[in-house]
């Protein structure tokens, strides 16, 4: 199979991603970033930290095409699920090239796999931790919650069949988790809407889109990655529109911080290109999965007091 999701923190759901032949794991989030700071903002050009700043793909380690995730350590290292390449590579602060840290370019298996950030040899054998389950079937409309060492996922949200009513979910592609509160925020990318599910819950809450696909303020067009702040906050991954949206708490339009708020694609450093994903370093800078020029774009706060 792509490899679709990396993370270092992880809780045992599992969601359908992007592939309509194969079945996905997506990682999630599972602590609330800083609280938002209303007056934040970042540089609107964008850095390239992992791949070509040309927006060309490739197969070797100083190239990436088409990642789908991130997630960023302590001592900002950057691993990326390279789907095209069925690989993670690891990519130091100011590297030009990454290491090859799990996968080896197979396309092979349906399944969550484990591996240790102690190993001292690469790439780094996995642990299966859910194998493949016959609980998805396309289209996908259910999250799944896989409790430790079971191989039955028992339904969290939705499990009502495909489609846009608020006790439905359609093709989710990713999830956010509020411990605090046993709360999941869900992409419900074709519904192009974001939705939250209380635990026991047997209906969700629009919390950001619902007003159709779009290129508008007030919409959204897959989207395919979400990050909740302490304040509720959302901030999505708009990957038709390729931007990220910051939707404050009862708002109805979101404010564009990366990519062009017209939904204007492209290659050069103030643009983007199929944003699947993004992460927040410990600074509050922003690194987003510029996927479709197959690469890695970091834009640095630049203002960060309120």
């Amino acid at each position: 199979m792509m490899i679709f999701g990396v993370c270092l923190k992880q809780k045992l759901l599992q969601v359908a991603g992007p592939s309509q032949t194969t079945i996905n794991i997506l990682t999630t989030t599972t602590s609330k970033i800083k609280s938002t700071c209303y007056t934040r903002s970042w540089n609107t050009t964008g850095i390239t930290v992992a791949g070509s700043t040309t927006g060309t793909g490739g197969y070797i380690l100083n190239q990436l095409l088409a990642p789908f995730d991130l997630v960023i350590d302590s001592s900002f290292n950057i691993y990326i699920s390279d789907r095209i390449n069925h690989r993670i590579v690891k990519w130091q602060q100011n590297a030009t090239t990454g290491q090859l840290f799990a996968g080896d370019g197979t396309a092979a298996n349906r399944r969550i796999q484990k591996f240790s950030l102690n190993s001292t040899v690469t790439p780094v054998n996995g642990t299966t931790v859910i194998g493949n389950t016959s609980q998805l079937t396309r289209p996908i409309a259910v999250v799944l919650l896989f409790t430790s060492n079971s191989i039955q996922g028992i339904v969290f949200a939705g499990g009502n069949g495909n489609g846009s009513l608020l006790t439905q979910l359609n093709n989710p592609f990713d999830l956010f988790v509020d411990q605090n509160s046993s709360t999941i925020y869900i992409a419900d990318t074709y519904n192009f809407r974001v939705v939250k599910w209380l635990k026991n819950a047997t209906t969700g809450v629009l919390i950001a889109g619902g007003y159709g696909q779009g290129g508008n303020a007030s919409q959204l067009s897959n989207p395919s990655g979400i990050i909740v702040d302490q304040n509720g906050t959302i901030y999505i991954a708009d990957y038709i529109n390729s931007r990220i949206q910051e939707w404050p708490i009862n708002a109805t339009q979101g404010r564009t911080i990366a990519g062009s708020s017209n939904g204007t694609l492209g290659s050069t450093s103030t643009l983007l290109y199929g944003t699947y994903n993004f992460r927040f370093d410990l600074n509050m800078n922003l690194y987003v999965v510029d996927s479709r020029n197959s690469r890695i774009q970091k834009y640095n706060v630049s203002h960060n007091s309120c």
